[in-house]
């Protein structure tokens, strides 16, 4: 929230800076214009930083729990990310609506009525696991949609 409202912030001063570039204005604009620049460019390249860490302590977090349980080693780090997602199970979940939304793009959403998209999203969602269930491949195992929805 709080990098929102500084990118705001940045993106006003800019288009300040500009409308006043438009105007003549330009000694003064051009040095405000390259001072908001390298400040959006350094908080971008934080922001990047951040990232990269998280992502390889993530990395690190799952070749420690690959250890301890040898099943997730049947799966890319694709995979259990995308699994993850899918998982989750707050109300409202964005991330997994986008990816199910892309992922079943001729699938026809009910968006007038919530309760009925979740029931959609809950479908969907035991749809996918199943296929990745069912590509390990496990002989033993009731992999059918009702055994796993349960």
């Amino acid at each position: 929230m709080k990098r929102r409202l500084e990118r705001g912030v940045i993106l006003r001063e800019v288009n300040t800076v500009l409308s006043k570039f438009k105007s003549n204005e330009q000694s003064a604009s051009n040095q405000q214009l390259e001072i908001h620049l390298k400040v959006g460019t350094d908080n971008l390249k934080l922001i990047r930083d951040a990232l990269k860490i998280r992502y390889e302590n993530w990395i690190l977090e799952l070749e420690r729990y690959r250890e301890e349980s040898k099943l997730l080693k049947l799966f890319s780090n694709r995979q259990i990310m995308i699994m993850l997602i899918l998982l989750q199970t707050f109300r409202y979940n964005k991330t997994k609506l986008i990816f199910l939304r892309k992922l079943y793009k001729t699938f026809t959403w009910d968006s007038r009525n919530q309760e009925k998209i979740n029931e959609q999203e809950q479908q969907l969602t035991i749809e996918c696991l199943t296929h990745y269930l069912k590509s390990l491949r496990l002989h033993d195992d009731n992999l059918s949609v009702e055994t796993i929805s349960a």
